[in-house]
């Protein structure tokens, strides 16, 4: 998606929570390991670590430096409570920069993730294209009805937009 966005002259940054603490369950991976159910992996030999603090911590770090137009989150439903946990830090301080879930476990269940307090839109199905239609109303004003696979809160009120075609892969 990011690559997509990108392509079309739109500035992207991709914020990775995998190798923060509270989203690394360490303890289980040792666990596992000794248990024989894990293979240990050393990524500090490839120069990855363990990040220092939260990913919500972190984020609200990255976003006061970058200041970002959107905040979008692909959930899946191994991944949902970190995107929530997330998601209402982020809402709690940046009230005003919209935030999109999108991805297989949205598609599966959108009327459950547009019903959250701090989610402002969803996509509901391919995310290429509305997510590319989503950045240009932003850089050229910001209705974001109507845009296919987009379902988007305005007053209270959820506006759901049809899913659109899909986007040739070849």
């Amino acid at each position: 998606l990011g690559g997509y966005v990108r392509r079309a002259g739109h500035e992207v940054k991709v914020f990775d929570t995998s190798f923060y603490s509270d989203v690394v369950n360490i303890g289980k991976i040792e666990r596992g390991i000794k248990a024989g159910t894990n293979k240990g992996v050393d990524y500090s030999s490839i120069g990855v670590v363990h990040k220092e603090g939260t990913s919500d911590e972190a984020i609200l770090d990255v976003i006061s430096d970058y200041k970002p137009d959107l905040i979008g989150f692909s959930v899946y439903g191994y991944t949902v409570h970190i995107a929530n946990k997330i998601s209402k830090a982020v809402k709690k301080v940046y009230k005003d920069i919209p935030i999109i879930y999108g991805g297989i476990e949205v598609t599966l269940h959108p009327d459950k993730y547009i019903e959250k307090s701090y989610v402002d839109m969803i996509c509901n199905g391919e995310g290429e294209k509305a997510l590319l239609e989503v950045c240009n109303r932003i850089a050229f004003g910001r209705d974001f009805t109507g845009i296919e696979n987009i379902w988007v809160k305005e007053n209270n009120e959820v506006k759901k937009s049809p899913i659109g075609q899909f986007l040739d892969m070849d």
